[in-house]
């Protein structure tokens, strides 16, 4: 018993193509992920969240010392948050780049602010969050891919 090869070889046969069906399996998935990646897209876009620079900080003599990059100095917010309270500060003195490792510049900063009394202790490490402002993840996202091409 001979085979023709046209007899087996239905990917040549288009009719067949086109009345095959499609599980339904198949289309619930993709009608899911396809809902799933708009509702992403949605909130990527749309959601905005509160966006902090956090450093380590040290109290000296009523007044706070810091270790800041450039980043610090692209926000002009003049608020930051200690353990969930928000203060305001005011920079005293900024001294020229203090040391520079692999991630960049850094400057030293000397702050006031009406801190708890309890807080001034000479050498007490706090860390600081400084306000930033609000964005969205898309666009913290473009801001990383670009800031990947650049550097």
């Amino acid at each position: 018993m001979r085979c023709e090869v046209d007899d087996i070889d239905i990917y040549r046969q288009s009719s067949l193509i086109l009345l095959k069906r499609v599980p339904s399996k198949i289309h619930s998935w993709v009608t899911i992920t396809m809902i799933s990646l708009i509702l992403f897209g949605l909130i990527a876009t749309f959601v905005k969240y509160d966006k902090y620079l956090v450093y380590d900080a040290v109290i000296n003599d009523s007044l706070i010392e810091i270790n800041v990059d450039k980043l610090f100095f692209e926000s002009s917010n003049q608020k930051m948050k200690i353990n969930g309270e928000f203060y305001k500060y005011k920079i005293n003195k900024i001294e020229p780049y203090i040391y520079q490792n692999n991630k960049g510049q850094y400057w030293k900063l000397t702050i006031s602010s009406p801190i708890p009394k309890d807080w001034i202790i000479d050498n007490n490490y706090i860390q600081i969050h400084f306000y930033k402002g609000k964005t969205t993840f898309l666009k913290e996202t473009i801001k990383f891919i670009k800031k990947g091409m650049i550097n």
